[in-house]
């Protein structure tokens, strides 16, 4: 930063320019944003993989690493908005287990569970149409 950047000029403010202390919160507030930028930028190319790969017109197929590599930059947007700026928001409160992302396979693993023995089992959804139907009988 020159003698003109903390004299006001090149639209920098003064008090980030005391000799003895450096403005910490523009510095987080610059760290964060420059991380957002990138982990955006991230997820913006994997979705356009995506894209790409589904238009009719495309002779690429979509792989399972394309939508693992997805996920992992869904992730990773999704912890930063979590962790880092949702704290830094009045009247916003975190997802419950918004960085439990695990898939259902993993889930099982973790459960010790085989997740073959569970795959087929029916979904919350199913379970709650079922008992409507059996409570009209």
């Amino acid at each position: 930063m020159s003698a003109n950047d903390c004299n006001g000029h090149n639209g920098h403010d003064t008090d980030e320019c005391t000799a003895s202390e450096p403005n910490w919160e523009s510095v987080a507030r610059g760290a964060l944003a420059e991380l957002f930028f990138s982990r955006k930028h991230d997820l913006q190319n994997s979705l356009g993989t995506i894209e790409a790969r589904l238009d009719r017109l495309s002779d690429d197929d979509l792989t399972a690493e394309h939508i693992k590599q997805f996920r992992r930059d869904f992730y990773d947007v999704q912890r930063l908005v979590e962790e880092d700026i949702v704290p830094l928001v009045d009247g916003v409160e975190p997802y419950e287990g918004a960085n439990t992302n695990l898939t259902m396979g993993n889930l099982a693993e973790f459960l010790d569970v085989r997740w073959e023995d569970v795959r087929d089992l029916p979904r919350e959804s199913e379970i709650g149409d079922d008992e409507t139907e059996d409570d009209d009988e």
